[in-house]
């Protein structure tokens, strides 16, 4: 692969206020490259019109964000785990075509390094939308002890679940029992977390004027034992992740997720390896953080 005038893009309903385009062109000069780095919009509908056009104008890579990245259409060549998840956060050239991959997982993980691996946890999932069927599928692959779904919608908290269920990596336990998925009721202003929970990773996949309904649900199962990891990216500490704090919880904000999961894609197009502090400085100097 050529490191001149190498073509990658993001493509998302909405790329105005996301740090993903400012990231990714400080990481490619932080590599030395220069490659051009454009920035598209477009609707659900019409991605696969747009994924087809980057593919026949011989872009290396594609980064989606977004509702764009949960209901890819359009992407015939998937890795394994975006098959299993049907979300795609990226596209590589490989023999001549691009194919979908999905890091939502693999950035979560890496994110959380410092708190502990997966293996054994006790993990509740909020809200089914979103990255949810990725960090359902990392958290079984990855051992965790039980991961419960959460949503106001239960066919859709039970969607997640069965695809986690039924697409296991080959890399996960091979005793189906050793992870336990399953539905967790939320109905109306009432969620009640199962006993001796460990992580509770929000997706935040619902309307932003129910964030404060949410973290009002949530609040008083909340304390010091539970680690609460808010994905919802902003400039402000949402509703949840304050009341979190307030509870004593330990909080992890979406930033980390989200310089991991734009390193992994910059790294599957350049076969580089990239800095994340980069990533960091450019993300919370755009955000204004």
């Amino acid at each position: 692969m050529s490191n001149l005038l190498e073509k990658c893009c993001l493509i998302g309903e909405s790329v105005g206020g996301d740090p993903t385009h400012f990231m990714i062109e400080r990481a490619l000069e932080d590599l030395g490259l220069d490659w051009r780095f454009l920035s598209f919009q477009t609707q659900a509908e019409r991605l696969g019109e747009a994924l087809a056009g980057t593919d026949a104008l011989g872009f290396a890579g594609v980064r989606l964000r977004g509702a764009l990245a949960d209901k890819p259409g359009g992407a015939a060549k998937r890795t394994e785990r975006a098959k299993r998840t049907g979300r795609l956060t990226h596209l590589t050239r490989h023999d001549g075509a691009l194919q979908g991959d999905d890091a939502s997982g693999p950035a979560l993980v890496e994110a959380l390094a410092e708190i502990g691996e997966p293996a054994g946890k006790r993990v509740v999932v909020l809200g089914a939308g979103g990255e949810a069927p990725s960090i359902a599928d990392v958290l079984v692959e990855r051992g965790a002890a039980l991961v419960a779904i959460a949503d106001p919608l239960a066919d859709r908290a039970a969607a997640v679940v069965l695809a986690a269920q039924t697409g296991r990596s080959e890399a996960a336990p091979k005793d189906a029992l050793a992870c336990e998925v399953r539905p967790l009721a939320w109905e109306g202003d009432w969620l009640e977390l199962p006993d001796t929970i460990d992580w509770i990773i929000s997706t935040a996949s619902w309307p932003k004027s129910d964030n404060q309904r949410v973290a009002d649900s949530l609040a008083p199962e909340l304390d010091a034992s539970h680690v609460v990891i808010d994905l919802g990216i902003g400039s402000n500490r949402s509703p949840l992740h304050l009341a979190a704090e307030g509870r004593g919880a330990r909080v992890v904000d979406a930033l980390p997720v989200l310089i991991a999961e734009t390193a992994l894609a910059v790294e599957a197009w350049t076969g580089l390896e990239v800095d994340r502090e980069v990533l960091r400085d450019a993300a919370e100097e755009f955000l204004g953080v």
